[in-house]
């Protein structure tokens, strides 16, 4: 404000942000699953929107059906999402992407989750049909990884110590 202006006084401001990403990706995955202490693969339609992954059984569910399942990278512990080692998963084009959330009840190890003290880590594997395919599944997901950290790590810049 210039000096000797009529202005003077205090201005409040209350803000609200949230982060958004502009990623989209639609199409097949395959998505290992454990099924009774066994693991299945299941081929499912995924959505990639914004900072959630969603999957049905076919495209035509998207619009008409709650999804089977989702992933939110929000909770993606992963530094980089990575094609998964082979002495880890043998199946060709798997990303690896690991999750964590509260432990809950009823939850015990499994072949994919493993729960420590009050966590659950889950590995996410996900096989595209290509090379090619897996390469822009792993652009998008890393992509939506780096906007909700670098959106942290401003945030944590806003807020005062």
């Amino acid at each position: 404000v210039p000096f000797l202006s009529p202005l003077e006084g205090n201005l409040y401001l209350k803000m609200q942000c949230q982060s958004h990403s502009a990623v989209q990706r639609r199409g097949f995955l395959t998505i290992f699953d454990d099924v009774s202490g066994l693991g299945a693969w299941r081929r499912r339609w995924c959505v990639l929107s914004g900072n959630i992954l969603s999957f049905w059984e076919y495209p035509d569910q998207e619009a008409s059906k709650e999804p089977l399942g989702r992933i939110n990278l929000v909770n993606c512990t992963s530094a980089k999402i990575e094609a998964a080692k082979r002495e880890t998963c043998a199946r060709p084009h798997t990303l690896e992407l690991i999750t964590m959330r509260p432990q809950q009840e009823d939850d015990r190890d499994t072949l994919v989750t493993q729960c420590r003290n009050t966590l659950c880590f889950t590995k996410n594997w996900l096989s595209a049909d290509t090379k090619e395919e897996k390469d822009l599944w792993m652009d998008c997901l890393n992509q939506v990884l780096l906007d909700l950290r670098t959106w942290g790590a401003s945030l944590a810049k806003l807020t005062p110590s």
